[in-house]
């Protein structure tokens, strides 16, 4: 997508018109810059060598803070780009930045060209791939771009490269928020009679559309995509211009496999294939075949047309230089996949040898424990981190699913391992993310991890572990809220809270509004600078508090001795429980003591919601109530009956089916019921964690007088 438009700006550059009266000197070293920049027969090198002597002279000139020394810095810095030499690039688009900021206000000084030179430092770091540098300086010619009210070519690549990034990193909901200001400012800039501007600005506008889409599709909000999909074939057939009809198939096609309708999906999928094959689009044709592979593999468990339809597509050959990032990354999630074919066919030993293929993609001989090890930059740079995700969670799932073939204790062990591994994968990607939907989102994979992971302990009643998972399932969003409260300062969390209360009144208007018209534009815009500021608010406190950011990355989790500890000294124990898609387990710790119990999903479930139903209603539960206390009393001998917990005050960390304790019948003889209440004295909480952190921060607080 948009090649064209990128091979531009990143070598042809775009010089600066308009530009105030000058001296005679100044007019002399513009015209030598100019012939400079308009000479077909000059050769790089010999360019540098004569700019490098003039920046020289300038240097002992009178003129050289305007907008003349400025191009020259920055042209100087494009030459050094063009030779590869891009840390001198860096110095050069550097200087010309810094003698802008210093003379801000002279009216010899463009501060427009901020823009331009931020936009060209940006590609330098990505060339360097020094990412968290590239996107300070995307940001920075962003925010100017903004401020100015500056609509060109460099703002909308900008705002589109941070679009793709935040795609690329799993930050879905603020990757649609980007879509949607890149569309609106596309649209903008095509405005007027200049047929290069207008076909430029309506391909980041139809582009933006489309990556749009594929962050409601990522987020399961099939409604809205394809919603956007309609409108944008209408607004193709109206204008005429049919961009990426591949991509536009491509993405119908997952709406309706969404909704069920698979023969319609594949027809979609098909189609797709015949338009990116027309249009040379070889990446796309591979990830259309890979996308019928996984529905073949998925949907219809039709594992050898799967296998056919992978192979397609690692055999096709990608010839376009440009998206080498995007053809690797897409052979990493084919070999995934063929790795996962060779798991349904129970051809383990084949999988984990795809999986380590699909690792090499990376880096050869590359695998999960240096991805971890490695700086955020390195696999941030990676594109679609939900295909790594996915890739480590179904190395781990295959080791569990060996481990129940073979019985063999290494491949549960390796399996707890590799599953550790990808939660503290997921740790660093959330905090990368600013959006709350983006980080709801991620908590799916989570629960997948988590489950699997609690079942992979009980199998060798690894509790240490065990546990470990049970506190990284719960509460996980409020936690890190808790968290990111604590590096804060009362100012600081005012000035969020403010934001973010802005950001809502403004989603609440822009709802059901006409997208075509200019208060929705104006309110996107507005939407769009307040969620900047909000980004800028959390980049402030993270730099001033490097623990800030570590605290996302190290996050300590609770053990058992520290429950017993800090949590049991006046408590006879803490029962935590996690409600899988399968099962259902019971971690319980007392003095001493842990229990790990496995319960059946089934029976929980019909048991708590019969039991719901009889106690929220009072006629009901007098009518029925030799049911109620037979049906309560199952239920607490399910999960309390093989449990030795002495009487007195307990904590229960709930999941799944929410329900009083207090009122399950602990026995019954006769006309006396006791019920738990007699016996027990129940905390509800969150998690072990939240209570410690509620018991650290009376600790740490100064006592006042009541």
């Amino acid at each position: 997508m948009l090649n064209r438009i990128f091979i531009l700006i990143c070598y042809g550059i775009i010089f600066y018109t308009s530009l105030p009266a000058q001296s005679a000197k100044r007019d002399t070293l513009w015209a030598r810059l100019t012939f400079i920049r308009d000479s077909s027969k000059s050769s790089t090198a010999d360019d540098l060598k004569l700019l490098t002597e003039i920046e020289a002279e300038t240097k002992q000139n009178s003129y050289r803070y305007d907008s003349s020394h400025t191009f020259l810095l920055t042209q100087i810095g494009t030459l050094y780009s063009r030779q590869g030499d891009f840390l001198k690039a860096v110095q050069y688009y550097r200087q010309a930045i810094d003698l802008i900021r210093a003379n801000y206000s002279s009216p010899q000084v463009n501060p427009d060209y901020l823009v331009f030179n931020y936009y060209c430092l940006n590609k330098m770091y990505d060339s360097l791939n020094r990412v968290s540098e590239m996107i300070e300086a995307i940001d920075s010619c962003i925010t100017i771009a903004g401020k100015r009210k500056v609509v060109n070519i460099y703002r909308l690549a900008a705002i589109y490269k941070k679009m793709v990034y935040l795609f690329d990193i799993g930050d879905y909901n603020t990757c649609a928020d980007y879509a949607i200001v890149c569309e609106i400012l596309g649209k903008q800039y095509a405005q007027g009679h200049d047929k290069k501007k207008y076909d430029d600005g309506m391909l980041f506008a139809s582009s933006s559309l489309l990556w749009n889409v594929n962050a409601q599709l990522t987020l399961n909000n099939y409604g809205l995509a394809e919603s956007l999909l309609n409108r944008k074939i209408e607004e193709s057939k109206k204008s005429g211009l049919r961009y990426d009809l591949g991509t536009i198939y491509s993405q119908l096609a997952i709406v309706q496999v969404a909704k069920g309708n698979f023969k319609k999906a594949l027809a979609f999928y098909n189609e797709a294939f015949d338009a990116a094959r027309k249009e040379g689009q070889n990446i796309s044709c591979r990830g259309i075949l890979n996308n019928i592979g996984n529905f073949y593999l998925k949907h219809d468990k039709n594992t050898a047309l799967a296998l056919v339809y992978f192979n397609k597509a690692l055999k096709l050959v990608n010839k376009d230089n440009v998206n080498v990032a995007y053809n690797s990354v897409e052979t990493l999630n084919i070999l995934a996949n063929i790795g996962d074919v060779f798991v349904q066919k129970g051809v383990y030993d084949s999988a984990l040898i795809y999986f380590q293929l699909a690792f090499d993609q990376i880096k050869p001989g590359i695998n999960e424990t240096e991805l971890l090890r490695g700086r955020f930059d390195e696999f941030a740079s990676q594109k679609k981190i939900e295909y790594l995700t996915s890739l480590l969670l179904d190395k781990g799932d295959a080791l569990l699913l060996l481990y129940r073939s073979t019985g063999k204790m290494n491949d549960i062990k390796e399996a707890v391992r590799i599953y550790k591994v990808t939660d503290q994968f997921l740790d660093r990607i959330k905090a990368e993310q600013s959006d709350i939907q983006s980080k709801l989102f991620w908590r799916g994979d989570s629960r997948r991890l988590y489950e699997h992971a609690i079942e992979a302990c009980y199998a060798y009643r690894n509790t240490g572990d065990a546990f470990y998972f049970f506190e990284k399932s719960r509460a996980v969003l409020l936690n890190d809220e808790l968290d990111e409260h604590r590096w804060m300062g009362e100012e600081d969390i005012l000035k969020q809270s403010q934001i973010k209360r802005k950001i809502l009144q403004l989603k609440i208007a822009s709802d059901g509004m006409d997208q075509g018209s200019t208060q929705y534009r104006e309110i996107q815009n507005e939407l769009f600078t307040y969620r900047r500021e909000l980004d800028r608010l959390v980049n402030i406190i993270k730099d001033r508090d490097p623990l800030y950011y570590q605290s996302y990355i190290d996050k300590k989790v609770v053990t058992i001795p520290e429950v017993c500890k800090n949590l049991l000294s006046d408590h006879q124990g803490l029962v935590e429980i996690f409600s899988g898609d399968s099962a259902v387990y019971i971690f319980t710790i007392r003095a001493g003591a842990t229990d790990f119990t496995k319960l059946s999903k089934f029976t929980f479930d019909s048991l708590s919601q019969r039991y719901k139903y009889l106690i929220s209603n009072p006629a009901i539960l007098n009518s029925k109530f030799p049911e109620f206390i037979r049906l309560s009393n199952q239920l607490y001998r399910l999960i309390f009956g093989d449990l030795k917990l002495a009487k007195g005050r307990v904590f229960i960390s709930p999941d799944g089916q929410y329900f009083p304790y207090e009122a399950l019948v602990t026995s019954n003889q006769g006309d006396k019921v006791n019920y738990f209440l007699y016996d027990y004295a129940v905390t509800y909480t969150y998690s072990a964690k939240y209570l410690m952190n509620h018991c650290i921060n009376k600790t740490d607080s100064p006592t006042k007088p009541f």
